[in-house]
């Protein structure tokens, strides 16, 4: 599972400092602007300073009074609305505030109409097009902002976010790279640059990149799980246990700002721990965690599922079912959880709701190899043997390396009196697993 710790992302206010919001990991449904609460229309001198406030409502009810007006004044830096473009930009950082993307959107387009050279208004309006989840439109404009303004680190790391959901991972990666050479004292970039390559299977770089990630973000429990999860998948489950044990103290008990689908913090960290205890082969321990992961973030789908698989281990298949049940609510796309409700009706006997499971299964995701060797499993339980080895032929043609396919379609070849292919699949299966038990 991959987690990514996003950037705060740079947006537009033209009064102070400048107003952080963070470029999201997974699409977010636009919807249009409802009509703000609008407070009393400031004096005209006022309404400069109140077009960049920090409540949305009333900067939008400021903005909108200046766009109307057409002011076009010009004072000297973004410390007041410059022109129509610096009220439509923050405007449209208002409205983006309010998750109105496609209000900010049309904003930013006005903003970068009238001025084609502001390089932070392509920026805007491409953060605003990832919340929309259309990367394709935010890549393009992050590349103009780059373009306008080669040195522009948070273009360059909201495009390698861009890029790393579209799972580009080598130009994402190089995106990274200049971000690190334009701020080499930034942690999330560290932190993020060591997701890819742990992506890659390159663990020790990865853990190379959130150690620079935790010097520079002692307090961040980010960095601490995701070398955890590195630490966990080259099997030092000790070690990997000891980062998640630190990640879940600093992690935050809730997370007002989180995106929809994504979990907490604190639930992340102690789904990593239950993943490592599941390694160590301690499943109370491990569910006991993926307890704690659904108490933090009761949308957690996966901590759902893996709570089942720990269950379904320990034999208690009914209590694997209710977790598989509420995995498949939450995210009822998921082929996983369907596959393993499956396995746990298959293992109390009851093959035809397994193959139901199996059936949506690779509705699903149809290159799901595991789930067509289920199924003929399944059919092979209720004798029907030709039909289990069509679904092993998939099995093998979707994964040609998968033993445990060629191992089951021999044994059902056998059931049939073809001994001499299903020696040749034995056979195979060994070469590929040497692992495996005699046939």
């Amino acid at each position: 599972m991959r987690n990514l710790w996003p950037r705060v992302a740079v947006l537009a206010c033209l009064t102070g400092a400048a107003a952080a919001q963070t470029v999201p990991t997974g699409p977010t449904a636009a919807t249009g602007p409802t009509a703000p609460t609008v407070p009393p229309a400031p004096a005209p001198e006022q309404q400069r300073t109140a077009c960049g406030d920090p409540d949305p409502d009333r900067a939008i009810a400021a903005c909108t009074l200046l766009i109307e007006a057409g002011v076009i004044a010009a004072p000297a830096a973004r410390e007041a609305p410059a022109d129509l473009a610096a009220a439509y930009l923050n405007r449209g950082f208002a409205y983006f505030k309010q998750a109105h993307y496609a209000a900010a959107i049309q904003d930013f387009d006005h903003a970068i109409l009238l001025n084609p050279s502001d390089a932070l208004a392509f920026n805007d309006r491409g953060i605003a097009y990832a919340r929309q989840g259309d990367d394709a439109r935010a890549i393009a404009d992050y590349t103009a902002a780059i373009r306008l303004k080669p040195d522009y680190g948070d273009a360059i790391f909201n495009r390698a976010l861009a890029y790393e959901r579209q799972q580009h991972d080598d130009e994402a990666l190089a995106d990274y790279d200049e971000a690190v050479r334009l701020d080499p004292n930034d942690g999330n970039i560290y932190s993020n640059r060591g997701l890819i390559y742990a992506s890659k299977g390159q663990y020790d770089r990865a853990i190379e990149d959130y150690d620079r990630a935790i010097r520079l973000r002692p307090d961040d429990a980010g960095p601490l799980t995701n070398r955890g999860n590195a630490y966990r998948l080259l099997g030092q489950f000790d070690r990997a246990i000891a980062d998640y044990d630190r990640a879940i103290e600093l992690a935050p008990d809730n997370a007002p700002d989180k995106a929809p689908d994504k979990a907490t913090d604190k639930a992340i960290a102690f789904f990593g721990r239950g993943n490592a205890f599941m390694g160590q082969g301690q499943y109370d321990r491990a569910i006991a965690d993926y307890d704690h992961a659904i108490l933090a973030d009761p949308d957690f789908a996966t901590a759902f599922n893996n709570e089942g698989l720990a269950y379904r281990t320990k034999g208690q298949y009914d209590r694997a079912i209710q977790d598989f049940d509420q995995a498949i609510r939450l995210r009822p796309d998921d082929a996983r959880a369907f596959n393993n409700r499956g396995n746990a009706y298959a293992d109390k006997g009851q093959y035809d709701r397994a193959i139901e499971d199996y059936n949506r299964a690779v509705q699903l995701d149809p290159t799901y190899a595991f789930a067509f060797n289920n199924r003929g499993l399944a059919y092979a339980n209720k004798g029907q043997f030709a039909r289990a080895v069509q679904e092993y032929n998939e099995a093998i043609r979707l994964a040609p390396a998968y033993a445990l396919a060629f191992d089951n379609r021999g044994r059902a070849l056998r059931s049939q009196g073809q001994a001499e292919a299903a020696a040749a699949d034995f056979a195979k299966a060994r070469q590929l697993n040497p692992k495996l038990p005699p046939p």
